[in-house]
């Protein structure tokens, strides 16, 4: 089969002229194809819209985000700070009705520790004449 053949099976209307209808059926393949082209680009600029879209909405929430976590930051850090007495915050007493329903021990002596510390930024240098002393109760 020859390329004639095969051109008269694809356009039927190329019995007389051969070379013409094969030009006017390129003419209609790529008119097609262009049309094709020109939809893929309306679908990818269409993509690219919605793809920036999506992008444009997940900056914002990582920004919200972020915005309410530094706002968050701050009670957080004093709640820490309170719980293990650190960055300078010292822990809270004891409960007054817990310490005054207490019992004291008699026997058993006190011993109380001295502690000197300062900042690290301070070129002061404390230290205690005695590290701890040993109290007893002189009542009994």
């Amino acid at each position: 089969m020859n390329l004639s053949q095969k051109l008269c099976k694809l356009c039927p209307d190329a019995t007389r002229k051969p070379l013409f209808n094969l030009l006017r059926y390129q003419k209609r393949v790529f008119h097609l194809s262009s049309n094709l082209r020109l939809k893929a680009a309306d679908s990818a600029g269409e993509t690219r819209k919605r793809s920036i879209k999506s992008t444009l909405y997940y900056v914002t929430a990582a920004g919200i985000v972020t915005v309410g976590l530094s706002y968050a930051a701050v009670p957080l850090y004093r709640m820490f700070c309170q719980a293990y007495s650190y960055g300078g915050t010292t822990a809270t007493g004891h409960d007054t009705e817990k310490v005054s329903s207490m019992s004291a021990v008699k026997q058993k002596p006190i011993k109380i520790k001295f502690n000197a510390d300062t900042a690290a930024s301070m070129r002061w240098n404390f230290k205690p004449q005695q590290t701890e002393i040993t109290v007893r109760d002189l009542n009994k």
